[in-house]
């Protein structure tokens, strides 16, 4: 059935659900999908698809199974798993030299690859990483196993590849993966070929190695400046910017999140607040105002259309009570982010922590793509929620000052904030 709305899915009970092409579909219809499951006593559900990144659609569901792969056994009793052992597991035959391709280094300068195609001087078969003899996979003895067997009363989980494919060589293969030489084309070799989610290049910038982390909690320091970010859905999802420490990342949920939020905000001594405002605008300009009474001032921010730029201004100006709107190119405000935690200028929480763990998770869905235009940007629609909350904490620091929103006496709220690409508010 051809699902675009929750509405859509609501229309139906199920009993089991059989979901293909997971990765383009909404995550929000994924979890509206499983819901319809509850009142059934079958439960059934099967889920397909070619991974994109990870910890994104089809690996996020992967993760919480028991991770089924298929392992071969060599004849000198080694056994491995091919997509985790490639390109050590292919071994390439060419003119006056036998290497593994991981270690094919010496190319000619134009398109390698094909040149020797051509000529016919290339071969490539599969081979134990181990000992390096060679097998066909279609015929090797092999056996699924799990990563984590513990998990199995809840979940299977299925790791399928191409390397076993009986429509692929491995000269097919050992070719596509010297051609792979942009960072797109090796993220679409690791999707297509193995089977693999693809971490880090350059459509997915954030990899969890490279941020920064706290050793420890760190505590409000009301001396400080804090500035709250707020990303508005059916979860209200919070970051708490103690520059250069986040101190907290909390999610809201049920009829009382609102209520819920605003206490918190009030806990924290909060500076600042940034609530994005859509879909829920009434009920943000209302904890707008209702902080206002508690000397915490805050802003609603609006993604601008990448060409456009930034600009300040009010809204509710004829009503007597104007609230402050800030509006911002949504790339230009995802970079600086992108680009604060990649210079370790934002350091995150205890890196095992859960909550540190689902910010990740939501930085991680910083995929950047080309739109039909041209332009590079964002891809939507990914589970990015409190990675955007923290986007709107580190914007509002940027113009904290300059909307008057913070006491003078905090002092410039660190120019690192302030993304490279950035335009500069037009002055109060």
């Amino acid at each position: 059935m051809g699902l675009q709305t929750e509405a859509d899915v609501r229309s139906f009970p199920l009993d089991a659900i059989f979901v293909d092409e997971v990765e383009t579909l909404n995550p929000q219809l994924t979890e509206a999908l499983q819901e319809r499951l509850y009142h059934s006593h079958l439960k059934w559900q099967r889920w397909f698809s070619q991974p994109t990144a990870v910890g994104f659609g089809i690996d996020e569901k992967f993760q919480l199974t028991d991770q089924r792969h298929q392992v071969f056994k060599c004849k000198c009793g080694g056994e491995f798993v091919m997509e985790e052992s490639f390109p050590s597991c292919v071994l390439v035959d060419a003119p006056g030299r036998r290497v593994l391709l991981s270690e094919w280094h010496g190319t000619p300068p134009s398109d390698p690859a094909s040149d020797l195609q051509a000529q016919g001087r290339i071969t490539a078969h599969y081979c134990c990483p181990k000992c390096h003899h060679s097998f066909n996979p279609l015929e090797a003895t092999w056996r699924w196993a799990a990563k984590y067997p513990s998990r199995s009363a809840t979940g299977h989980g299925y790791q399928l590849t191409q390397l076993y494919s009986p429509t692929l060589t491995a000269t097919d293969v050992a070719l596509m993966y010297l051609r792979a030489q942009s960072p797109r084309a090796v993220e679409r070799f690791y999707n297509s070929v193995l089977g693999l989610p693809y971490l880090g290049g350059d459509r997915q910038p954030i990899h969890p190695d490279k941020l920064a982390y706290a050793e420890q909690l760190v505590a409000r320091n009301t001396e400080v400046a804090c500035y709250v970010g707020v990303d508005v859905g059916d979860t209200l999802h919070m970051v708490a910017l103690q520059p250069p420490h986040v101190i907290a990342i909390e999610q809201f949920r049920g009829s009382n999140k609102w209520r819920e939020l605003f206490n918190r905000i009030l806990a924290l001594r909060a500076t600042a607040v940034a609530i994005n405002a859509m879909p829920y605008k009434d009920s943000a300009k209302d904890i707008i105002k209702q902080l206002k009474q508690h000397n915490i001032y805050g802003v609603l921010i609006y993604d601008a259309s990448d060409a456009a730029k930034s600009s300040v201004g009010y809204e509710d100006e004829g009503f007597g009570e104007p609230i402050r709107r800030i509006v911002y190119p949504r790339v230009d405000m995802m970079d600086g982010t992108v680009n604060a935690l990649l210079r370790n200028e934002i350091i995150l929480p205890p890196r095992r922590s859960e909550q540190t763990e689902q910010l990740v998770k939501h930085l991680l869905n910083y995929i950047t793509e080309v739109d039909e235009q041209g332009n590079r940007t964002y891809a939507r629609g990914r589970e990015d929620h409190l990675g955007r909350a923290l986007d709107y904490a580190r914007t509002i620091a940027q113009y904290a000052l300059p909307l008057r929103l913070a006491h003078i006496d905090y002092g410039n709220p660190q120019n690192w904030l302030v993304p490279e690409t950035a335009h500069k508010p037009t002055p109060l």
